[in-house]
């Protein structure tokens, strides 16, 4: 089965005066029809800039896209590089082939727009109905995504609407063309524990019922062990460790990897205290030599200190990098 989506050795560049960081550096994974892939890490470790990335919506300047290929493989065969789109071309895949949720849907749709008049805008453009089918299509997604009174709520604008409301808004916009690659940038971080169980459910059958791929953003690792199949790490712009949801779990390698995972808090835990990694995720623009999680790793090593890792594992569906994984 070939793969919706390969991503292959992406680096996303930040300039600041003459100096140059990759933001995300050498990032490669695959997606496969139907599959749900999730990037897992801190907040600054580079998730929401490959997603950026991937829908060619990096701020430029500061950011740019350097270096790598982003392949888009259509179900009737051949494939794109996304990198090589003109920008009226990439215009005809984000919305329709490949779509986004954003963080923020407060900050994501405009305060000057009614809800219909931002939904209808996609479904004219890519599918080229007229404004009153494109409004009924809009009405049909909001009931879709659950809201009531859809017919009443096309009418409103943004602030009119809680927050749980705004994020299904979204979800509808970004599903009103039924694109082939779904990118959910951590959808739930703005919602409370209620909500935030609702809107998951709803985009996991949503990707179901219209046979998408789906791209999760999260740092959430029960998520992950819920709804995900394949999972990268990301550490400081890089991907650390990569590898299917369960055996990521049972047969964790990195050390930042078993940091989230000892971090996830547990109820039944002898003592009852909860673990943390120690330290923060360390600024881009004064990474160490090595290894850039050497400040925080409990297995640091002389080695981690002069030798930058390479992203190794003798199972390539399994790989990680770090000079002295655990063992199973």
């Amino acid at each position: 089965m070939q793969d919706i989506i390969e991503v292959k050795n992406l680096t996303t560049e930040l300039t600041l005066g003459d100096v140059h960081v990759p933001v995300v550096n050498d990032v490669s994974f695959k997606i496969r029809p139907g599959e749900v892939y999730a990037l897992v890490g801190e907040s600054g470790c580079g998730k929401s800039m490959t997603a950026l990335s991937i829908m060619r919506l990096v701020p430029e300047p500061p950011a740019k896209i350097v270096g790598g290929e982003i392949l888009l493989h259509p179900k009737n065969g051949g494939s794109s590089n996304l990198l090589k789109l003109t920008e009226k071309e990439m215009r005809g895949v984000r919305g329709n082939r490949i779509a986004m949720i954003f963080q923020e849907p407060m900050t994501s749709l405009n305060p000057v727009f009614t809800i219909g008049d931002q939904i209808t805008e996609a479904i004219i453009l890519h599918q080229h109905l007229s404004k009153k089918q494109a409004l009924a299509n809009a009405i049909e997604m909001l009931n879709t995504v659950g809201i009531p009174n859809p017919t009443q709520r096309v009418s409103q604008y943004p602030h009119e609407l809680s927050g749980g409301m705004r994020q299904r808004v979204m979800i509808a916009m970004a599903l009103s063309c039924k694109p082939e690659l779904l990118i959910a940038d951590e959808p739930t971080t703005a919602l409370d524990v209620t909500i935030q169980a609702q809107i998951l459910e709803l985009i996991l059958k949503l990707v179901h019922d219209f046979s998408m791929s789906l791209l999760l953003i999260t740092h959430d690792l029960g998520i992950v062990a819920e709804f995900a199949k394949q999972v990268a790490v990301m550490y400081a712009g890089q991907i650390v460790e990569q590898s299917s949801v369960l055996d990521l779990f049972a047969n964790t390698k990195h050390p930042y990897t078993k940091g989230l995972l000892d971090s996830v808090p547990m109820p039944f835990k002898q003592d009852g205290k909860l673990t943390s990694i120690p330290g923060m995720v360390p600024d881009l623009f004064e990474l160490p030599k090595g290894c850039a999680y050497q400040d925080r790793c409990e297995k640091v090593h002389r080695d981690c200190k002069e030798i930058r890792p390479q992203l190794l594992g003798k199972n390539l569906k399994h790989r990680y990098r770090c000079f002295f994984p655990y063992a199973k």
